[in-house]
């Protein structure tokens, strides 16, 4: 009892804590009920021991409020205070005199200080539920006050040990004796904190994981949620959770829950937090809610997961962090099999193994007929504010449950934790073809594992092994996102297989480590993906990577941005690519050499890839602004390049869009300026004829001043005179073409009026 509080006593009852005052060493406390309840009271606490003597003064009415005044010394305020308002003393509890109301609520709530005192009390029958006050029987620290009821053995069978205990009497919960099922409380309350069952807060030696365990279990068997407290859980073992478990700290920055030292949890395919027979379910077809084992309907929120990997290493410079290396499954953080979960301001830090990772299979094709009757079914759920940093191997790894929102989710600081491999590929070990990626979103053959989601805003940056963000399509993997942004990794976002949807905006910036050999966005699907927006911004010590590696066909780009500033090339479009659209482009400040040899080059169409449209490209400032390789059918309607330090080099046949067929050069849709002259995408250009020469043919030369040589084909012609009556042509036909100019002959038949000034032969190329 708080010494700086009082009893208020009402009908013999303890109701709640008035003011308290001292005199002469002695205390002093107003009961506000009436001159019978407070003569029970006074009764009350003459039975229960203490020095009270109605008669002796002690107890006395005050003349001006009608209360009683009852002063107590120290000695009988302690033993009340131990109390809690209830006898401590066992053999008095059957000695009480029946007092009525005052003592049914006695023995209806008695109070122990510690479960020992209990377990070693013959509580009367009456007494149906008890408080206990003090748990931890080895340190008798006052860790947290619970609740127990009464409860038959037979019914607790399936509870954990630590959840209940037996005291020395034999009731059952009805008031009978059962000598085999009676005298068992369970705990019961409303909201559970594993300090109730012994785990102890802050103290790194001790294994407090049992006690979360027992307290997570029976949540899950009562239906009650779990309160992990403000400060640090060390734990030894993998900690299970359960179909609507609930699970919650006081945030991510507050409640932790921590690998203790030298746990041999980093190397034994476990993780610290996982869902009930993870392993009996991993590559399984199981689903629904009415299948076996499925864990569904949880929520982790507010803690974060700590792996403790600094003082888990286990060899030295090149080695794995205790053992892990060999197998996928050690050092986890976090670990699901399940649907309809909810994590929420959840942290993952320091695992020597794959920081986050979750899994469901899908529904065969066809589905069950019933399978969506039940609304339970669907993969609704959502993973928020959630944060994974410091991890040996993959940060975040998403196969399952599709359909639900992942949004501010930050992976970071995942890499191989030796500085001898800084900027160096380190191979995945559950994606062996691939290296250590920050967040990875993959579907799984084995299973029709279906990845596909709504992201919101998702961040990954340094980690020094692979890429940040890996999206991976091996049956179907549909993404829609708001923000994918890439940071500060040896590579940035990689796409690959099966991948269809719409990424509203991608941002990739300063990929600063590595040799720039892994392109900043490495882009090939067999499916539609749209881009609607892709910025990247380079940053001083970027070796000079490719900013946009095209491979594949059908793709669909809004704007793209690129700011140089280094080496590198823009956008290269490999020889795969069919049928790409990009809306517009602006790509400036790529300079110097790239790491394969060549002048930065802002795009760079290569032999074989065709059917390429660009709306309107603004390319300025570059070593090179287009390099072609390809002969097929390249596209831009409008823009300008300009600024580039090399000559242009020659453009095999390319395909423009021109604008109206007869305007002055300055309205063709596509100009070149290298600095020494302007070169066009189309020409429209006109050489004087005579009107009234009948004799002899007539040579005529075009210069195009195009930056590329126009096939004949291309080449279309008409001519004007200002006569009022117009000449008859015998034959006109285009003779050749060169880098420079277009030649061509032509022969009237008739002569017409008009002059040399006033008549031309036009040509256009298109």
């Amino acid at each position: 009892m708080d010494r700086r509080s009082l009893l208020r006593l009402f009908s013999g009852a303890i109701v709640e804590r008035v003011g308290i005052s001292r005199t002469n060493g002695r205390s002093s406390f107003e009961d506000a009920g009436t001159s019978t309840d407070a003569h029970r009271t006074a009764s009350y606490l003459e039975a229960t021991g203490l020095p009270i003597n109605v008669g002796s003064g002690l107890i006395s009415k005050s003349s001006t409020r009608g209360n009683l005044i009852v002063e107590l010394d120290e000695a009988s305020l302690s033993s009340l205070a131990l109390a809690n308002g209830a006898s401590q003393r066992t053999d008095n509890l059957a000695d009480i005199p029946d007092l009525g109301a005052a003592q049914n609520n006695l023995q209806i709530e008695a109070s122990f200080a510690d479960v020992s005192t209990a377990i070693s009390a013959a509580i009367p029958a009456r007494s149906r539920r008890i408080s206990i006050q003090f748990y931890d029987l080895r340190t008798m620290s006052r860790n947290a006050a619970a609740k127990y009821r009464r409860i038959s053995l037979a019914d607790i069978t399936d509870f954990p040990k630590l959840s209940f205990f037996r005291s020395n009497d034999r009731f059952m919960p009805d008031g009978s004796t059962d000598n085999t099922n009676g005298g068992y409380w369970l705990i019961d309350v409303p909201l559970l904190r594993p300090e109730m069952l012994g785990a102890q807060i802050n103290v790194a030696a001790f294994d407090s994981g049992p006690a979360l365990q027992a307290t997570i279990d029976v949540g899950s068997l009562l239906g009650v949620a779990v309160q992990l407290p403000i400060g640090t859980i060390y734990t030894s073992q993998t900690i299970n959770i359960y179909t609507q478990s609930v699970l919650s700290g006081y945030g991510k920055s507050q409640s932790f829950i921590k690998l203790q030292n030298g746990a041999g949890i980093a190397n034994d395919r476990k993780a610290i937090l996982q869902t009930k027979g993870f392993f009996g379910l991993v590559d399984s077809t199981v689903k629904l809610i009415t299948d076996p084992k499925i864990t569904w309907g949880f929520s982790i929120t507010g803690i974060t997961i700590d792996g403790n990997r600094q003082n888990n290493y286990g060899g030295s410079s090149g080695t794995r962090f205790a053992g892990v290396g060999t197998d996928k499954w050690d050092g986890g953080g976090i670990r699901l099999y399940g649907r309809r979960y909810v994590i929420q301001d959840v942290g993952i830090q320091y695992c020597a193994g794959i920081g986050f990772y979750s899994e469901l299979g899908n529904v065969a094709r066809p589905p069950p007929s019933d399978w969506s009757y039940n609304a339970l079914n669907n993969q609704a759920g959502n993973i928020r504010d959630f944060n994974v940093s410091n991890c040996s191997y993959e940060g975040f790894v998403f196969r399952g449950p599709g359909d639900i929102l992942i949004d501010n989710v930050t992976a970071e600081l995942c890499f191989y934790p030796d500085e001898m491999y800084y900027g160096t590929e380190m191979p995945s070990l559950m994606f062996p073809t691939e290296n250590i990626t920050g967040m990875v979103w993959a579907d799984k053959t084995s299973n029709n594992a279906v990845a596909g989601c709504e992201l919101g805003f998702i961040h990954s940056h340094t980690h020094k092994n692979g890429c940040g963000i890996r999206l991976q399509g091996d049956v179907f993997l549909r993404i829609r996102s708001d923000n994918l942004t890439s940071e500060g990794c040896l590579g940035g976002i990689k796409v690959r297989g099966h991948v269809l949807g719409q990424l509203n905006k991608v941002n990739i910036r300063n990929q600063n480590i590595g040799n720039g050999s892994l392109p900043d966005f490495d882009f090939q699907t067999t499916d539609i993906l749209y881009v609607a927006e892709y910025e990247n911004r380079a940053a001083q010590g970027n070796k000079g990577s490719v900013r946009l590696l095209a491979s594949s066909t059908n793709l669909q780009f809004g704007t793209l941005t690129f700011h140089g500033g280094t080496a590198g090339h823009g956008i290269v479009f490999e020889s795969t690519v069919r049928h790409s659209i990009i809306n517009q482009v602006f790509i400036h400040d790529f300079r110097g050499i790239a790491p394969d040899g060549n002048p930065s080059r802002a795009i760079w169409t290569k032999r074989g890839s065709t059917n390429i449209y660009i709306g309107c490209a603004l390319i300025v400032n570059n070593s090179v602004g287009w390099h072609n390789d390809s002969t097929g059918d390249l596209v831009i309607k409008s823009g300008k390049i300009e600024g580039n330090t090399v000559a242009y080099p020659g453009i095999i046949p390319l395909d423009f869009a021109s604008s109206p067929s007869l305007p002055s050069l300055k309205q063709c849709g596509f100009s070149i300026n290298d600095g020494k002259s302007t070169k066009f995408a189309t020409f429209n250009g006109s050489a004087s004829i005579d009107p009234g020469n009948i004799v002899t043919e007539q040579t005529l030369t075009w210069t195009h001043n195009m930056w590329r040589t126009p096939t004949i084909s291309e080449v279309t012609w008409n001519y004007m005179t200002n006569g009022t009556k117009r000449p008859t042509l015998k034959y006109m036909e285009i003779t050749g073409t060169n880098a420079t100019s277009i030649t061509g002959r032509m022969f009237f038949s008739t002569a017409g009026n008009g002059t040399s000034e006033g008549s031309a032969c036009t040509v256009a190329v298109s």
